[in-house]
């Protein structure tokens, strides 16, 4: 049974995904699902999650609902990144697919395709629960 299909663009520095159903899950919905799992986990530093000002409404209910922080910045990673090493925040990212992890024990801060699909499989498996209702 396929559960996920991650769909990366030309140089590998976006992701998007699809879940069991078809479902487009495009960066901000990847960002929730991230910024979930690293609060359960205790790990979400300063209890934030970095966003530009094109984040949908969606995520800023989502974060709302979950007790998540939202700071915003102007549309680009490299604004994402400065506010997360500025804030020392975990995560951060972009519609698009640019998602960031400052703190996943590895010596630089990465985007999303070198280390995100193991923590996008884990979360909802550790829940046993399908993508879509992550």
């Amino acid at each position: 049974m396929l559960i996920l299909v991650l769909l990366f663009d030309g140089d590998s520095d976006r992701c998007l995904a699809v879940d069991e159903k078809g479902n487009l899950i495009d960066g901000d919905k990847l960002i929730a699902i991230f910024a979930k799992e690293l609060k359960r986990l205790g790990q979400l530093n300063g209890n934030t999650a970095v966003v530009t000002v094109m984040t949908n409404i969606g995520f800023k209910k989502f974060a709302r609902e979950n007790d998540i922080d939202i700071a915003e910045t102007g549309v680009g990673d490299r604004y994402v990144l400065e506010n997360m090493l500025k804030n020392d925040y975990s995560i951060g990212g972009e519609q698009s697919g640019h998602i960031i992890f400052k703190n996943m024990q590895l010596p630089v801060t990465v985007s999303f395709p070198v280390c995100s699909s193991p923590p996008l499989w884990r979360a909802p498996a550790k829940r046993r629960q399908p993508l879509h209702r992550s």
